[in-house]
């Protein structure tokens, strides 16, 4: 596997003589992170591709079936930033998500293709509001569902506190 750039000679023996031609391989990243959002709003995806001397001469993202190439339809956006110190970045992104689902950012670069995974995850939140006499406990609830992983943490804010939950539960008692 690639570890970083280098540049071989390629040698051919005969025996009157020996040609060479150097060969030179860059090394280049291509990435993306999973992507949680709510139902019913818009997923922001990023792909992004590093180290390498040009930019890709296409982007493409495959969602579902079918493969966009730009922002072509209602709901759907895809922005490709300027290349830069060996690195550009696409972002797509998706109205009105309703179901988990993979997409794939596809590059072409130096006439290959390359491709990268990105999971949608689409979370249901439901919340819970509580009329109680002033000085007396109440439980206000934030439930979320839907996700394929649990949360790292919870934390409630009001005003300028912050509270932090012990457990991963979204209940919370003020």
């Amino acid at each position: 596997k690639a570890a970083t750039d280098a540049v071989y000679t390629c040698n051919h023996e005969w025996t009157s003589n020996t040609l060479s031609w150097t060969v030179k391989s860059d090394t280049f990243t291509i990435s993306s992170s999973s992507y949680k959002t709510e139902v019913g709003t818009t997923a922001s995806l990023t792909c992004s591709v590093a180290g390498t001397d040009k930019a890709p001469s296409s982007w493409k993202w495959a969602v579902g079936g079918k493969d966009y190439t730009a922002s072509t339809e209602t709901g759907v956006t895809m922005t490709t930033s300027k290349f830069e110190n060996g690195g550009q970045n696409n972002q797509l992104k998706l109205a009105n998500q309703k179901v988990d689902s993979t997409t794939t950012c596809k590059i072409s670069l130096d006439g290959k293709d390359y491709t990268e995974t990105v999971k949608i995850d689409v979370i249901v939140i439901n919340t819970k509001s509580t009329t109680v006499k002033l000085g007396s406990a109440a439980t206000i609830t934030c439930d979320v569902s839907g996700s394929s992983s649990e949360p790292t943490d919870i934390f409630w804010e009001a005003g300028e506190a912050t509270y932090k939950s012990t457990t991963t539960t979204a209940g919370f008692t003020v």
